[in-house]
């Protein structure tokens, strides 16, 4: 089980909230948290990739937990939200959607315009809705 947030920036304060919430002495339960790169290649725009060219971001905060019981996995999923809400604010709420596991709000993964010209594509070409997903394109504003 992932939960992720994608941050802009990752400065001594980030650092010092980051372990905080994570690092030794946090009480965190959590099997793994990583604060991943994504700048560079994954970061650069291009313009032939599809609906998602890039991811922007400069870091993602990606936590991982493997749940044995019912109750530690409520345990987990509550600290792995403390963490991203924690380091939310060094981010503007985009999600990066192959580390999501939950429905989620699609504008959050795409520019404003991609979004709607996604969702328009998926009105047009499924509009009785037989195609179903973990993540579905809600209708443009």
């Amino acid at each position: 089980m992932v939960r992720h947030v994608l941050l802009d920036r990752f400065d001594p304060d980030g650092v010092d909230a980051f372990v905080s919430v994570a690092g030794l002495g946090s009480g965190s339960p959590v099997l793994s948290v990583e604060v991943r790169r994504v700048g560079g290649a994954a970061g650069r725009h291009a313009p032939s990739a599809g609906a998602l060219s890039h991811i922007d971001a400069e870091y993602a905060v990606v936590g991982v937990r493997i749940p044995l019981d019912a109750d530690f996995a409520v345990a987990l999923d509550r600290h792995l939200r403390v963490i991203a809400d924690t380091m939310a604010g060094y981010g503007r709420g985009r999600r990066y959607l192959n580390f999501v596991e939950e429905p989620t709000d699609t504008p959050t993964a795409f520019t404003p315009d991609t979004h709607r010209r996604l969702a328009a594509m998926r009105d047009r070409l499924d509009p009785v809705r037989r195609m179903r997903a973990n993540h579905p394109i809600v209708p443009a504003a």
